[in-house]
């Protein structure tokens, strides 16, 4: 087995994990991935200089056999510098049926495993973030690549390149958000926010259980944008890493009063007035 921490970043879309894994990916003892196992796209979401998103071969091995393709692409060796190599998982499955039960069966039995599990307190945020998101097609702000571009050098360009000819021109292509303008504001129906309230809980609920047995730590997306080196810091300890500073380049989004943000605001807030979920209005 190899000499690192293997870890996993579980979590809801809109929790801030692209901020978190454009952080740990500016530490040189840590190899982050992104959504590996996601089939929203037709590429492999690897977000890792080197790696061929478009490899047929990795993408033949992954419909495969998800675990081997874990082991031989992931938790695979590296470099002895790197003391820590996890990816992102999140509740949209990529993968279906046997194929899916075979690799949280894996992970589940992993006893050395290491679970971040990244959650969103106010979940009416949570909502209007996504939804915005989805309509501008903004989903980050700020430039993801300019980490994995500093962090190229004769020593870690070795780290993935299983692909050569690929490497150079997939740099810039990883991530690009596209230049949209921002949507003033959006409307939310009071049944489509009770839906997306109980099954977001009922998710999160769900990722706690299946991890139960595993070494997890909780963070939460307030935190990180209110804090965020003191999360870093408790992120890489629980890694087993020393803390050391990491940067990145996104900001937060939608930072406006939701009264600015929901059209139907005072429509909705209404219909929740006391009920459990009051308090996330702001």
């Amino acid at each position: 087995m190899a000499d690192y921490v293997r870890f996993i970043l579980v979590c809801e879309a809109r929790t801030g994990s692209t901020m978190l894994m454009n952080a740990l990916r500016s530490s040189p003892a840590i190899q982050c991935f992104g959504e590996v196992f996601s089939l929203r796209v037709p590429y492999i979401h690897y977000v890792t200089y080197g790696y061929d998103r478009n490899s047929e071969e990795d993408i033949a091995l992954r419909a495969r056999s998800p675990v081997q393709f874990l082991h031989e692409r992931i938790y695979c060796e590296h470099p002895k510098a790197i003391r820590a190599v996890g990816f992102k998982l999140t509740n949209d499955w990529g993968l279906q049926g046997m194929l899916l039960e075979e690799l949280l069966d894996h992970l589940r039995n992993d006893t050395e495993l290491r679970v971040i599990h990244l959650k969103r307190r106010n979940l009416v945020r949570l909502l209007v973030s996504l939804k915005m998101a989805e309509h501008t097609g903004l989903w980050f702000e700020g430039d993801p690549t300019t980490v994995i571009s500093s962090k190229l050098t004769a020593r870690n360009a070795l780290r993935a390149l299983r692909h050569p000819r690929w490497a150079a021109t997939r740099l810039l292509q990883l991530w690009r958000p596209p230049a949209r303008p921002k949507q003033a504001s959006i409307k939310i129906t009071a049944n489509e926010l009770s839906t997306f309230l109980d099954e977001t809980q009922r998710r999160t609920a769900d990722f706690d259980e299946l991890f139960s047995r595993r070494s997890m730590l909780t963070v939460h997306y307030e935190d990180l944008a209110r804090d965020r080196q003191r999360v870093f810091d408790e992120v890489q300890t629980f890694l087993g890493l020393k803390p050391a500073r990491l940067t990145t380049t996104l900001r937060k989004q939608n930072p406006e009063p939701l009264s600015e943000l929901i059209e139907n605001y005072d429509e909705l807030y209404a219909a929740f007035k006391s009920s459990p979920y009051e308090p996330f209005f702001d």
